[in-house]
């Protein structure tokens, strides 16, 4: 069981590295498709964006809760969880560039965003019943939110990088930002669009980091609840054959 935690965690270590990397590449290739971004207010956004994955990579490589540092049943089903919701919130951005019906993609939208809180409050829940700790629904559920936005940004990113300049992709964002272009006072579309998009990703993590001290606080407390309930329960006892 001990060999195959440490095969596991040093497979979430090449993982998580990988996923970083990858982040700060396509960072700078969507950079280097359009220069003028960095002097037409992109430079905050983009440092904003590597900032915050940073902060993800020691969360997950460096703090306490880090991988390795802690029993890995205790926040692997947050890694799973985290799993599951990568594949939600990517399959609702790309088909935002696909679909050219912008009440359906707000509908899909809601539901993505409402399945992934309802699975950081899962992951807390997990963590709680496992150890009685409120601590470890905080860790479960943080985890279930590093795993799932470090894919989300990778494909935020290089769907931007893909489907920008396809039909579908530019009214999908033209439509999203048009509004925002107009008020901003901006006169270059493409920079404001890709600065937005360094916001985009650098607040989504931001309040990844919320929603997972919060729902994972609130599913700790509930699975210690429901663990304390569960073991309070007297055990069946066998009748006395006469």
């Amino acid at each position: 069981m001990q060999t195959q935690a440490a095969n596991f965690d040093r497979r979430l270590q090449r993982v998580i590295l990988f996923l970083i990397g990858l982040n700060v590449i396509l960072l700078i290739i969507n950079v280097l498709t359009y220069i003028p971004v960095l002097s037409n207010g992109g430079v905050p956004g983009l440092i904003a964006a590597i900032g915050i994955l940073l902060v993800y990579g020691y969360l997950s490589l460096a703090s306490p809760m880090a991988v390795g540092k802690l029993p890995s049943p205790v926040w692997r089903s947050g890694v799973y969880l985290g799993v599951v919701s990568a594949i939600i919130l990517s399959l609702d951005l790309i088909s935002g560039y696909l679909l050219q019906d912008s009440t359906l993609s707000a509908r899909t939208s809601l539901i993505a965003y409402g399945l992934f809180l309802i699975l950081i409050l899962v992951s807390g829940i997990l963590g709680g019943r496992q150890t009685r700790n409120l601590t470890s629904g905080v860790t479960t559920a943080l985890w279930c939110v590093l795993i799932a936005l470090l894919i989300w940004f990778c494909v935020e990113f290089a769907a931007y990088l893909l489907f920008s300049n396809t039909p579908s992709g530019a009214a999908f964002i033209r439509e999203e930002m048009q509004a925002d272009f107009v008020r901003s006072g901006m006169s270059d579309y493409q920079a404001f669009a890709l600065s937005d998009f360094f916001g985009a990703g650098f607040f989504h993590l931001i309040l990844g980091l919320i929603f997972a001290t919060t729902l994972g606080a609130i599913g700790g407390a509930v699975g210690k609840v429901m663990k304390a309930i569960r073991s309070s329960k007297p055990f069946p006892t066998t009748p006395k054959i006469r």
